[in-house]
């Protein structure tokens, strides 16, 4: 195991921690329980498929298991924006997950990258952030703009760039 890849292993830790004591304290309704469930399941997922991508066998597996914790990450941040959203938990205390979450999707983007040997002059965050304030300056001016947290779509879409694939990459048999 390499010593480079602890500290992405301790982060995801770490960035799951947070979403179980929130979990415990969303409001007992059934939508909060569902979404709760879900966005457990996803955020504990990017941790364990992040350590079964330093597993792998191959580069090769290494990058398709890697696509799989940018799908959970991806997955979490559309949680987390439900909730901020669908007014279950106050979106200023989801801020700080959602930030992890996209350094987070940075990270795992960049290393994917260097693993498939792909270049680009642009960092993932800097494609995020020039996007939002492309969201936000482009609306018209007489309607205030809708805060997003995270815009699935378009990470999706700059994942896959930054992947250079037509589609994420999969695992057969998981």
């Amino acid at each position: 195991m390499k010593r480079d890849s602890e500290a992405p292993k301790l982060r995801t830790k770490d960035f799951a921690l947070p979403v179980l004591r929130l979990d415990r304290s969303l409001p007992r309704t059934q939508e909060a329980r569902i979404l709760g469930t879900q966005l457990l399941r996803c955020i504990t997922s990017i941790g364990a498929n992040y350590r079964a991508a330093c597993r792998g066998r191959s580069g090769a597996e290494f990058v398709a298991k890697l696509g799989i914790v940018l799908e959970e990450a991806d997955e979490t941040g559309f949680g987390l924006e439900l909730f901020a959203e669908g007014n279950i938990f106050p979106a200023e205390k989801l801020r700080d997950l959602v930030e992890e979450g996209n350094e987070l999707v940075a990270i795992f983007v960049s290393s994917a990258r260097t693993a498939k040997g792909v270049q680009s002059d642009l960092s993932p965050l800097t494609l995020l952030n020039s996007y939002s304030d492309h969201l936000r300056n482009s609306r018209a001016p007489l309607v205030p703009p809708k805060p997003k947290l995270f815009d699935m779509a378009y990470s999706n879409c700059v994942l896959r760039a930054w992947l250079g694939t037509k589609s994420m990459p999969s695992v057969s048999g998981s």
